[in-house]
């Protein structure tokens, strides 16, 4: 079902983001899952306020 695959879809990648912090964090050092994450989330803020557009129709 949908909800199934939606769920493994969230699990693989929960497994995938731990693997990539502690590689980040044995090869790089102990901020750089943070950093990388903190980047991220400035990037999708900044998109989203620069690509959604300003006002959403409403629906009648």
């Amino acid at each position: 079902t949908a909800l199934g695959t939606y769920t493994m879809a969230i699990g693989m990648m929960a497994l995938l983001a731990s693997v990539m912090a502690g590689l980040l964090w044995d090869h790089v050092g102990v901020a750089a899952p943070f950093l990388l994450g903190g980047a991220t989330a400035l990037l999708a803020a900044l998109l989203l306020a620069f690509l959604l557009p300003r006002r959403m129709a409403i629906a009648a």
